[in-house]
This record gives C-alpha cells, sequence and structure tokens, in this order.
C-alpha cells in the first residue's frame, strides 16, 4: 500500500533556505512562490491522495494540510522526510526532483487551515467481514499473492494491516481498477544484469549503490546497480480487476474485510 507519495526549485533562494539546514532561515506562510504552490497541489492531488485523500487527513493520526506536522518542524526537515520515507511504515522514499520538492513543500505548508475533511473516509464500509474473509482466502484467490497473519503469498504486499494506511476509497480503486494509481512502494521492478540474468519482485529497499528486491516466492534478492544494464519500473499491476469478477454483495464484503485489517494499538 500502499502507501504516501507526498513529495523544491522554483527558484534558487527558495531551494537554498530548504536545503541549507537547520540554521537556514525559516519560510512562513505567504512567503512561498504561488508557481510553486500550485504546481504542489497539482503533485498532492496526483501522487499523495490515493493515501492520504484529498484532504490530507485518511491516514490514522496524520493530518497533512492542518500546519501541524508532528515529525518535522522546518521546511529542511520536511523536504528530508518527503525524499527518505519513513522506514517501517507505508510511507515510501520520494523520487521527486529539486522543483518537485520545492512545490510539494510550499503546498503543504501554505494549504488553506479550513480546507474540508475527508469526513466519511474513516466510516465502515458496509458489508460482512466474515465473508469478506472468507473471499479473500477462496474465491478471490488475493492469499495467491497478498499475506494477511501471516498467510498468503509474496508477489503482493503484506496487507495485515492495509486499513492503517489506506481509505476505503482507495482501496475500492485498487480493487476495481489496480494499475490506475499504483503505490511506488507497491510497484514491481524488472531487473536485467549485464550476465542477461532477469528479476521482478516488489523494492524493498534501496540506495544509490544497490537494491533489494523480493521475488513472488519470497526470497530477497540484493541487486549491485553498476552490475545491471536495465532498471525498470513495471507500469501495469500484476492484480487482476475485480470489477466481474465478484458480485456486488461479495464486492462489498471484501471490502469490509480489508477495512477490519487495522494495526493492533
Amino acid at each position: 500500500m500502499y502507501s504516501l507519495n507526498i513529495c523544491v526549485i522554483g527558484s534558487f533562494a527558495v531551494w537554498a533556505l530548504v536545503a541549507a539546514g537547520p540554521q537556514a532561515a525559516q519560510l512562513h506562510v505567504g512567503e512561498y512562490n504561488p508557481a510553486d504552490i500550485q504546481r504542489g497541489a497539482q503533485l498532492f492531488s496526483t501522487r499523495c491522495t490515493t493515501c492520504h485523500g484529498d484532504a490530507g487527513d485518511q491516514v490514522p493520526g496524520v493530518s497533512l494540510l492542518s500546519g501541524r506536522l508532528r515529525r518535522v518542524s522546518s521546511d529542511d526537515e520536511l523536504a528530508a522526510l518527503i525524499k527518505s520515507g519513513i522506514p517501517g511504515t507505508a510511507m515510501p522514499q520520494g523520487n521527486y526532483n529539486a522543483t518537485e520538492l520545492t512545490g510539494l513543500v510550499a503546498y503543504l505548508r501554505s494549504a488553506p487551515a479550513g480546507r474540508t475533511t475527508t469526513g466519511a473516509a474513516t466510516t465502515m464500509p458496509v458489508g460482512n467481514v466474515q465473508n469478506g474473509g472468507t473471499i479473500f482466502f477462496g474465491k478471490g484467490e488475493c492469499a495467491t499473492c497478498h499475506r494477511v497473519g501471516g498467510v498468503g503469498g509474496f508477489r503482493g504486499p503484506n496487507l495485515s494491516t492495509i486499513a492503517g494506511s489506506r481509505s476505503p476509497d482507495s482501496l475500492r480503486q485498487s480493487l476495481l481498477s489496480p494499475s490506475a494509481e499504483i503505490i511506488p512502494l507497491n510497484q514491481e521492478i524488472r531487473a536485467v544484469t549485464r550476465a542477461g540474468r532477469t528479476v521482478t519482485g516488489r523494492r524493498m529497499n534501496e540506495d544509490t549503490s544497490s537494491i533489494q528486491l523480493i521475488d513472488p516466492e519470497g526470497h530477497l534478492i540484493s541487486l549491485i546497480k553498476s552490475e545491471l544494464k536495465e532498471l525498470t519500473p513495471v507500469q501495469t499491476s500484476a492484480m487482476p480487476s475485480y470489477q466481474d469478477r465478484l458480485t456486488a454483495d461479495e464486492f462489498k464484503n471484501i471490502l469490509a474485510y480489508l477495512w477490519s485489517l487495522k494495526p493492533v494499538n
């Protein structure tokens, strides 16, 4: 999941302030370049709302547009978080260039405080959770690729706590049109070594010199980038659409089941 994909050079001066570190002067609302804010709003709409919603409040305990971000206190810290992600959570590294990063920081700092909240995003979908679980492990064949409670496959992400990072609308879209919005953390990667070996799997970790993928059998494979001749994100999801695979009631049930998979407090 599933995961956040939020994401600074509208002008060199803005980037210098963001990148200079904790000693740099802090920009305040009203001091951001309007073009950067607009660019950030567009990026937020296309890259971040799948997990966070239009109001940025679909992930429990997170309110991106409230002006209060508990993990950061300055623009440079916010830019660093967007770029590096949050290890151990559904928030992946952000593959953004400097201009995109500038825009996202500007937008998140300048978003209207009175923006309408997502509201019903956390409302329990109508459906039978128990029947949905039966479909998940049975007719739906979801466990072929996904794991819940230690049971299932490895090709797709572990869904044991998926409701902690995705909204019902986001889950519904993934079931109906899996390729419409592929979260980078869940995207399969195709790697081809200079020796001709092809490896396809989900990206688990990556740095400047190496990448680790988990293949459909659950094997963690570490690759050195200098030994690769191709490293390409797979643009089409391996997950099928459930538009015509389930009845209307079955679809409601499996959605209710997925929404029941919340982290244990």
